[in-house]
């Protein structure tokens, strides 16, 4: 069986007062008082679920009781019980928050079913505040283990990154050494493989640090950037992977583009990030495009491939961390590399979205807001 709930009467009159005491007591603890200070003592000493209270006492008036007993506890339930002439204050309780009100005289199966919509009500508040509270604790445990994950991620890539910058260097000077050795050519493609990997698990380490730097909110310098400038630069970096790929590149820039607030360095990441994965992605002979231009109070940034497109039911994850599309096993790559393009523009109060078909290429769209 469970445990009884706790209703507290409150009323000046003997006769309504022991009528609900004698009505209650075979389903609940029952405690009755007549008068509203003696309230206040009992909830201060029991965890009392439901009062009854009369509006018209002497002394502490009945919505000044039903004051104090929703701050002692907002979830209680208050049935007001009002007599002729008194439907007004009725009213002006059910305003502070009363369950309800009955008059008097009252009937038996009327009160009895007030008492158990009440209770009812209080168990639903308490449950829905309960898993309230869950949530929270879910969701701070979540975020704890997170920034832990990360703060285990930057440290072990702070202790990789050392000893891999070592073995490339050797791999290095090993080279150089055999290069001019005939009978060294297999020792040289071994070397060049130690090369390439420790490369790629840099990238990776970077890769990292990179993420919990900006996670942190770290390397956000703000000051007026051109957009254009930066698409240009980045283009031009990559003119190598472009020619190897043998790919066409198109920069369609608006020259009365306006400048945004920002960081140069990271926004610059950013559009290499993204031309990096056209080219990645972009067959040989294939085009890409940069396209510039104002939209409101926004300047946006379109990069458009003509590459292998993105599965539709890959694009609402594009942007999270270590994803790499199906069929992308054969490119190399880090998973990071959108990632990180999302958290800069966020950082700097932009969007990013992905539009793509698969087989039909895709376009990335960033849209920053204007400089104030």
């Amino acid at each position: 069986m469970g445990k009884k709930a706790n209703i507290l009467v409150i009323d000046d009159e003997l006769g309504p007062r022991e009528s609900l005491k004698m009505i209650l007591k075979p389903y609940y603890n029952v405690y009755a008082v007549e008068k509203g200070e003696e309230a206040t003592e009992i909830l201060r000493q029991v965890p009392i679920d439901v009062v009854t209270v009369d509006l018209k006492m002497p002394g502490l008036h009945g919505t000044k009781v039903l004051e104090r007993v929703k701050q002692h506890d907002p979830d209680i339930e208050a049935i007001i019980i009002t007599g002729y002439g008194s439907m007004d204050s009725a009213i002006d309780g059910l305003r502070l928050g009363a369950f309800d009100y009955v008059s008097k005289p009252f009937d038996v199966a009327q009160i009895l079913a007030l008492i158990r919509r009440a209770l009812e009500r209080r168990k639903a508040k308490l449950q829905l505040k309960d898993l309230g509270k869950t949530e929270r604790t879910r969701a701070q445990k979540a975020e704890e283990a997170g920034r832990v994950k990360r703060q285990l991620a930057s440290a072990l890539a702070h202790d990789i990154k050392n000893p891999l910058g070592l073995i490339t260097g050797y791999a290095e000077f090993l080279s150089s050494h055999l290069e001019s050795l005939p009978e060294a050519k297999e020792d040289l493609e071994f070397l060049s493989h130690i090369q390439s990997s420790a490369q790629r698990i840099t990238k990776l380490v970077t890769g990292f640090l990179d993420v919990a730097k900006l996670e942190a909110g770290h390397n956000i310098i703000s000051r007026p950037v051109h957009l254009n400038q930066l698409i240009r630069e980045a283009a031009q970096q990559q003119i190598l992977g472009l020619r190897e790929k043998d790919l066409t590149l198109t920069l369609d820039l608006d020259d009365q583009l306006p400048q945004i607030m920002g960081d140069e360095d990271q926004l610059g990441r950013v559009l290499w990030n993204l031309l990096d994965n056209a080219i990645k992605f972009t067959p040989p002979g294939g085009k890409i495009a940069v396209v510039s231009r104002l939209e409101g109070n926004q300047v946006v940034i379109d990069v458009k491939d003509t590459g292998m497109g993105i599965p539709e039911n890959e694009l609402p994850s594009l942007f999270s961390e270590f994803r790499r599309l199906r069929g992308a096993g054969k490119i190399e790559g880090t998973g990071l590399g959108l990632f990180i393009v999302k958290t800069i523009v966020e950082a700097h109060g932009g969007k990013v979205a992905a539009e793509s078909q698969e087989g039909q290429g895709a376009t990335f769209s960033l849209q920053f807001p204007l400089a104030t």
